[in-house]
């Protein structure tokens, strides 16, 4: 084990200490984006810039040399602002970005607050989403009219992206949260959670902190001077705490804003367990409604306008709880007053010449301007590992303020888009810098605490504070996408199964309470090891995925019963499941109190593996041919890292040690190829090469290496055909290495 990491450790320092080969830029930068053009860095190239954008937009790493090949001759012939926009097109985008969407909104995958029909399936057809069902809510409240047909949230989070209005996600959301929540009808708990509701509400779409208002606002922070040097608070200029809140201190305490998220008076059939019993009849007898007409079934069925009461929660005096955002409600607030205000400001900034001046001055307004402000943040931090904002939820310099109000301004002012601020990102001149020639060229937007003690336009960050380790989804979809495995289930069953224990110790978002890790830690990197060591193929699991939860003896109870109660599903929803003998796991008593129960009948089934396991049919093709070691693990680096160049004398003394074989001579016979293979596959997905994003990536003249297809489907034209398809560019036509779009 040890030789092994020593091995490990030596091959990253390998791998990461590559020279990049700078390339002059033939299109020119963004220059709104960036504070002060006098300083940035040199641009790396287009197919750095392939390497950076297609993690980014994608959610994966390349697939191939080639693949880098072809979107680079598509930027040469497009420019990066269009390329970015035709690169939306294809399925990986909507894939990416629904689940970081959902992620960026606190929707729990785990747990009592999950809700995996509503955000886990799909009504309308999901696999072409059109703008249509974005555009009916971008034009209707809640209760106004109903779409032609059922949808889940799923469903709006994927027409959003295709109509590119994020707006309409950020409003039904408010509405949908609210159906499945960790509330079990006790007065304390229920108070407890929409607390907590409340508190995520203002961080994921305000970015602010109630107890932190007092201290730091957009009017006043402690941490202001009048001297830039020393000033440490660069809010973006306006009241937008004063606007929504009535004061820009905020609220004496979160509560005032916890009865927009109360659910009862507000979600049909929903009352307390000490409620009377006549008080309990009234309320299971209101029949409720579909917002928009969703599935109701799916997302919630709530109550009229007409038939809505007031909140019963009281303060310690003993008065009715008060509601506050934008005009004091008193006992009446409810979500649909948050979901009306943003739903007006939103459509006040869409027709507004100057949508931050209206956001200055008008409530709703300064609302959604405040929401475009956390979404652009949450963006921005994907592409760079950093915010724009501090732990005050302001930046701390004014080139981080500048950026943050550029982001938000090109969101606003194209109508809440999404596609745009991805090219705003990707054209920026930081997205794409180059090795540094001599000294740091990047203002400190993404380290603002380094050199304070210097003059501020001697303040810098370099390239290395722009690398960061890809986010977790990220690396697992890499890893199904290269190796043709069946992607982990989004929505878990229970906490402590496997694939929540897999997605859990590598760092995904679950729950709010299990929020996952932008990092690497000394036992994240022994959990990746562990899953992936030896590149074990993933693909043929045939152990029903309902087993290790019946088989553990510490499962709830509860969760046991509901698999139980829907059991008659279990084979249509898992062919791996149709032979568990229901008998030893299910008694007589399968009710658990609970009105939202897991139903195997409705729960998201997990896709199975379109391609097969790669490193299985790269070894069929390499016996069944005169290739080399040489040849095959070449093929191998290529599909995971982007390159096939296997350097000699140190790497490759690495390697052969490591597989005990000799790279120019052909496989034996009764070599374990697949198992070899395996091992190199693992050696290479613990990389830093694999796991960091921020840096040039693969030079370009290691790019032109011809690399051998062992792995079918992975030549320039295939590729190129098959990108081409994906972004629907008829006009493309493909040759052996050249993507021709003359036509186009």
């Amino acid at each position: 084990m040890t030789a092994r990491l020593l091995l490990i450790v030596v091959f990253g320092l390998l791998l990461s200490c590559q020279q990049h080969e700078s390339v002059s830029p033939t299109y020119s930068l963004q220059s709104a984006a960036i504070a002060d053009d006098s300083i940035q860095p040199a641009d790396a190239g287009d197919d750095a810039w392939v390497q950076r954008a297609v993690p980014l937009l994608w959610g994966r790493r390349v697939l191939s040399s080639a693949e880098t090949r072809v979107l680079s001759q598509l930027v040469r012939r497009v420019g990066r602002a269009e390329a970015t926009r035709l690169m939306t097109r294809h399925p990986d985008y909507i894939n990416r970005w629904e689940v970081w969407l959902k992620d960026a909104l606190s929707v729990n995958r785990l747990g009592f607050g999950a809700n995996p029909v509503c955000y886990g399936t799909s009504v309308v057809e999901a696999d072409a989403p059109n703008a249509v069902l974005a555009n009916f809510l971008s034009e209707n409240g809640p209760g106004e009219d109903t779409f032609d047909e059922p949808f889940t949230m799923r469903d709006v989070i994927r027409s959003a992206l295709v109509a590119d209005d994020v707006s309409v996600v950020y409003r039904a959301h408010l509405i949908a949260h609210l159906t499945r929540a960790l509330d079990d009808m006790r007065l304390l708990a229920a108070m407890s959670q929409r607390r907590n509701r409340a508190e995520t509400f203002m961080m994921d779409y305000l970015n602010r902190q109630m107890s932190c208002l007092g201290c730091h606002n957009s009017e006043f922070s402690v941490t202001d001077t009048v001297d830039e040097a020393s000033d440490r608070a660069w809010p973006i200029e306006g009241p937008f705490e004063r606007l929504v809140f009535l004061d820009p201190t905020g609220l004496s305490d979160v509560d005032e804003l916890s009865g927009f998220f109360r659910r009862k008076g507000v979600l049909a059939k929903y009352h307390y367990t000490h409620d009377e019993p006549e008080l309990v009849q009234v309320i299971l007898a209101q029949k409720g409604r579909a917002p928009w007409g969703w599935d109701a079934d799916a997302c919630g069925n709530y109550l009229a306008p007409e038939d809505r009461f007031a909140d019963d929660a009281l303060t310690a005096a003993g008065d009715a709880l008060h509601s506050t955002f934008i005009k004091d409600h008193g006992p009446d607030g409810s979500i649909f007053d948050l979901e009306q205000y943003l739903h007006a400001g939103v459509d006040a900034l869409k027709v507004s010449e100057a949508p931050a001046e209206s956001a200055r001055v008008e409530p709703s307004a300064a609302f959604a301007y405040m929401v475009a402000m956390s979404f652009v943040d949450q963006v921005w931090a994907e592409a760079f590992g950093h915010r724009l904002t501090i732990a005050t939820h302001f930046p701390r310099n004014r080139y981080q303020r500048d950026i943050l109000n550029a982001l938000a301004d090109t969101s606003v002012e194209n109508g809440f888009s999404i596609r745009e601020v991805l090219v705003f990102v990707t054209t920026h001149p930081y997205f794409n810098g180059d090795l540094p020639a001599a000294g740091d060229m990047y203002r400190p937007v993404f380290d603002p605490f380094v050199d304070d003690e210097q003059p501020v336009e001697q303040r810098r960050n370099g390239l290395g504070h722009t690398v960061h380790r890809a986010p977790a989804r990220v690396l697992l979809r890499t890893l199904a996408k290269a190796l043709g495995w069946p992607e982990l289930p989004e929505f878990l069953l229970y906490y402590m199964s496997p694939e929540a224990k897999h997605q859990r110790s590598v760092g995904v978002f679950l729950k709010t309470g299990d929020p996952g890790f932008s990092g690497t830690s000394f036992q994240s990197a022994l959990a990746w090891e562990a899953l992936y060591g030896v590149c074990s193929d993933q693909s043929t699991n045939g152990q029903c995925p309902l087993t290790p939860i019946l088989e553990n003896e510490e499962a709830q109870l509860a969760t046991v019963k509901e698999l139980c109660a829907s059991r008659a599903c279990a084979c249509d929803w898992d062919a791996r499941c149709c032979d568990i003998d229901w008998a030893i796991y299910c008694s007589d008593d399968i009710e658990t109190g609970d009105p939202d129960t897991l139903n195997l009948c409705t729960y998201p089934r997990s896709d199975a593996p379109a391609y097969g396991d790669v490193i299985r049919r790269l070894a069929e093709s390499v016996s069944s041919s005169d290739a080399s070691w040489r040849d095959a693990l070449r093929s191998l680096k290529d599909r995971l890292l982007g390159t096939g160049r296997i350097t000699p004398d140190a790497e490759q003394s690495v390697i052969e040690a490591l597989l005990d074989v000799e790279l120019d001579n052909l496989p034996r016979s009764e070599e374990d190829i697949e198992g070899k293979l395996r091992l190199a596959c693992g050696l290479w997905l613990t990389t830093p090469d694999f796991h960091l994003l921020g840096d040039p990536g693969v030079p370009s003249e290691e790019l032109l290496e011809q690399v051998p297809t062992l792995i079918p489907g992975s030549d320039f034209q295939s590729t190129c055909s098959r990108l081409t398809k994906a972004m629907s560019l008829e006009a493309a036509k493909c040759g052996d290495t050249t993507l021709d779009l003359a036509d186009g």
